[in-house]
């Protein structure tokens, strides 16, 4: 739930000035890119975040790897039920 908070707080900056050059290009003004970009950096950060929820999303104990492995289509090899501590 923080990352998404955080997710959420990071885009505030970004969205308000894509408004802003949206309403500039609309009135045939010139558009500022000076913090373009910072803003490429924080989406950048945003997809980690996103990421950070998706794998704290599928985690629960043991068999949450294997769960978010077969979410990336990637095979499990049955000697992880061995390491993870499963009988599955």
């Amino acid at each position: 739930m923080t990352a998404l908070v955080v997710t959420l707080l990071i885009e505030v900056s970004p969205m308000l000035a894509l408004i802003r050059w949206r309403v500039a290009l609309a009135q045939g003004g010139a558009i500022d890119l000076t913090r373009a970009r910072r803003f490429a950096w924080m989406s950048d950060l945003e997809v980690g975040l996103v990421m950070v929820m998706v794998v704290a999303a599928r985690w629960r104990g043991a068999c949450g790897l294997c769960s978010f492995l077969r979410v990336l289509a990637l095979p499990a090899p049955e000697s992880w039920w061995v390491v993870l501590g499963s009988n599955q």
